[in-house]
C-alpha cells in the first residue's frame, strides 16, 4: 500500500472568500516583521488555515507558492501552538529573507508563544 503524503486535509483549509473576510473582521491580529496572523474562534473541533500572498508583493508564482508551502508546513508541524477550534489566516506583507523553513518557523512560532 502506498504511503500517503503528509499534508493538511481539505477540511482544515479555508477556501471561501467569505471565510477569510469573517476572520479579518472578527479575529485578533498578531504582527511579525513579514507576516500578519489573524485568528478567530470557529465552531468546529479542529482548526483551519488560510494563506494570503498578494501578486503585487511577489510576481514570481514559484516563489509565492514556496512561501505558502513553507507556511503550511510550519502550521502542520506546530498545530498545538496555534490551538484548536480556530480559523487562522496568514497574510504575507513582505518576503522574508532568507526564504526558508527555519526563518519562517522562528517568525511564526515565536509570535504565537509571545501571546
Amino acid at each position: 500500500m502506498p504511503k500517503r503524503a503528509a499534508g493538511l486535509p481539505k477540511h482544515e483549509r479555508l477556501s471561501m472568500p467569505s471565510e477569510f473576510l469573517r476572520v479579518y473582521r472578527l479575529g485578533n491580529v498578531r504582527k511579525t516583521a513579514a507576516v500578519w496572523i489573524y485568528s478567530c474562534k470557529n465552531d468546529l473541533p479542529y482548526s483551519r488555515i488560510g494563506i494570503s500572498v498578494k501578486n503585487r508583493l511577489c510576481k514570481n508564482l514559484v516563489q509565492r507558492n514556496r512561501i505558502k508551502r513553507i507556511i503550511r508546513e510550519v502550521y502542520r508541524l506546530h498545530k498545538q501552538i496555534f490551538g484548536s477550534g480556530e480559523d487562522v489566516v496568514f497574510v504575507v506583507k513582505s518576503i522574508p529573507e532568507p526564504l526558508d523553513y527555519s526563518c519562517l518557523c522562528a517568525m511564526l512560532c515565536g509570535s504565537e508563544r509571545a501571546q
